[in-house]
């Protein structure tokens, strides 16, 4: 949480519920580690999980919470095809719709280019029933990202500029 307001100069706080707040974000240790994409409540708690001791590492928990902030797979983007081709046959059997694309009116990428570097980047073994990748990179110049895709321990500055952007923050 430190890091997303660190990155966005405090203009994205999360601070303590309190009574005056009528939407929070309830952060538990739940089966896996998933957030929804946005806020989805109008009140209450919105639940954000982080599955210990599974999950308990601070790339999982920036990226969950990027997800509850709105944010969604850079590889679910509608541009995607351009920039990685996915595996389906090498993908677990019920876990391929964690490759689905958005249509274009679904997500926003406020015109930053494709980042193989960002958090809310999957591994290239994500949901691999086999051990081989399920996603690579096929632009020209970054087949060599392939290894660091969805290992990155930080935000990426594109993840930050979106961030940033998303928010209106200065």
């Amino acid at each position: 949480m430190t890091t997303i307001s660190q990155n966005t100069n405090d203009c994205i706080r999360f601070v303590w519920r309190d009574t005056s707040h009528p939407v929070w974000l309830r952060i538990h240790s739940g089966q896996g580690c998933w957030s929804h994409m946005g806020k989805i409540v109008s009140y209450g708690a919105q639940d954000l999980s982080i599955q210990i001791p599974s999950c308990v590492t601070h790339s999982v928990a920036i990226h969950e919470l990027l997800h509850a902030l709105g944010f969604a797979h850079e590889q679910t983007r509608p541009d995607r095809d351009t920039y990685v081709r996915v595996y389906y046959e090498n993908i677990q059997t019920g876990q391929s719709h964690n490759f689905d694309k958005f249509a274009q009116n679904q997500v926003n990428t406020f015109g930053e280019p494709y980042d193989y570097g960002s958090i809310m980047h999957y591994r290239n073994d994500a949901f691999s029933s086999n051990g081989r990748p399920t996603i690579r990179p096929i632009l020209a110049g970054y087949e060599n990202w392939e290894p660091y895709m969805g290992r990155g321990d930080k935000m990426s500055a594109q993840d930050i500029n979106k961030l940033r952007t998303y928010y209106s923050c200065p």
